[in-house]
């Protein structure tokens, strides 16, 4: 099930740091099928809801414009209570279920060379039966749900991801911390077996307070201008002991790109349909191991500037990106002069680190 995302929202200025990351290339690259994974364990259903304290607010939070506003911008009405859900892409936690329905997914680097997901559900109306598996957050996850100041959906959290929801300020909801709209299914081990709903979740945030008033981000929708470069296979094989491979074909007919995890269909495990992009965004950045950290954590630098790729309808787009600082939303700008617009559908945005060898065709 795919809706629409339209027109514009408002973003911050960010200042531009100077940044020495290398430009990604693009080389020919063939297309990989395989038989896809059958789908699994059955949807849950939310757990009971409890009363929960209020959340503080961020001390220097995003400005954001009124549901009022983005509803007149964009053809419907923000949801009051938007939130964002990290769950895990190892093989063990496939197949994922309700990604289809988010307005923005990120994907980024975790410890072991395992990427995680972050699906952002921001649209009003939009009603998702199962959403997971969740797992735990990590900082630089909690940086980019701060971009939209949608509250974050977890299982607990590394160090740094508890440091930097303190210092955000963003709201959270953690089974972990006791927190209800979870859900542990017995067709699954742990700890892939946690879900939520949309409906579970908006519960949760209701009886806090609110509305909660997010915004955009990042994110800019409009007439899109295609590049003059060819776009229908992205091969991203992302750094790492378990070799983690992620490929893009594009569907001309559907003009969407089709996600393809390790050889094989990237699958909803509700639907059995594959996952699937509108646009593409690819974010070089400077991922390191955190010093002394015995889980072998990362960090992911978010902040300065840096290059990127832009790919939608068959095309890309080279990018440089900035943002000043962890409170602010990062900025998108194309090289070849033309304003950065998306067109009308999910976006996936794609973290990968400076020496990933990116393979566009």
């Amino acid at each position: 099930m795919r809706r629409a995302l339209f027109a514009t929202a408002l973003l911050l200025f960010a200042a531009a740091c100077q940044s020495n990351q290398p430009s990604p290339t693009s080389t020919p690259q063939s297309t990989t099928s395989a038989p896809s994974p059958s789908a699994a364990a059955a949807a849950p259903s939310p757990s009971p809801g409890l009363a929960l304290p209020s959340p503080s607010a961020s001390p220097s939070a995003i400005a954001s414009p009124s549901p009022a506003v983005v509803a007149s911008q964009r053809g419907f009405q923000l949801d009051d209570y938007p939130f964002a859900v990290m769950i895990d892409n190892i093989k063990a936690a496939r197949p994922q279920f309700g990604l289809e329905d988010a307005d923005v997914v990120y994907e980024a680097p975790a410890e072991g060379g395992i990427p995680r997901l972050m699906p952002i559900y921001l649209r009003s109306g939009t009603d998702v039966s199962s959403i997971g598996p969740v797992r735990s957050a990590r900082h630089y996850f909690v940086y980019m749900a701060n971009e939209y100041r949608t509250p974050i959906v977890h299982i607990g959290a590394s160090p740094q991801g508890f440091d930097a929801l303190n210092a955000t300020g963003l709201p959270d909801v953690d089974e972990q911390r006791g927190d209800s709209g979870f859900v542990r299914v017995s067709e699954r081990e742990a700890p892939h077996n946690a879900f939520v709903t949309t409906t579970s979740i908006r519960d949760v945030l209701r009886q806090r307070g609110g509305p909660i008033k997010a915004s955009l981000g990042p994110l800019k929708f409009g007439d899109f201008v295609e590049g003059s470069q060819a776009a229908t296979t992205i091969k991203i094989p992302y750094p790492g002991g378990e070799r983690y491979v992620l490929e893009y074909d594009y569907d001309s007919e559907k003009q969407v790109y089709e996600r393809i995890m390790d050889g094989e269909p990237h699958l909803d495990g509700a639907t059995g349909q594959q996952y699937s992009a509108k646009s593409v965004v690819i974010q070089f950045a400077d991922v390191t191991p955190i010093p002394n950290d015995d889980a072998g954590r990362l960090d992911v630098t978010l902040t300065g500037s840096g290059k990127g790729v832009l790919v939608a309808d068959g095309t890309q787009v080279p990018l440089q990106w900035s943002k000043a600082s962890v409170r602010d939303a990062t900025q998108f700008k194309r090289t070849d002069g033309a304003p950065f617009a998306l067109p009308s559908g999910q976006v996936w945005i794609q973290i990968v680190p400076l020496e990933t060898q990116l393979s566009i065709s």
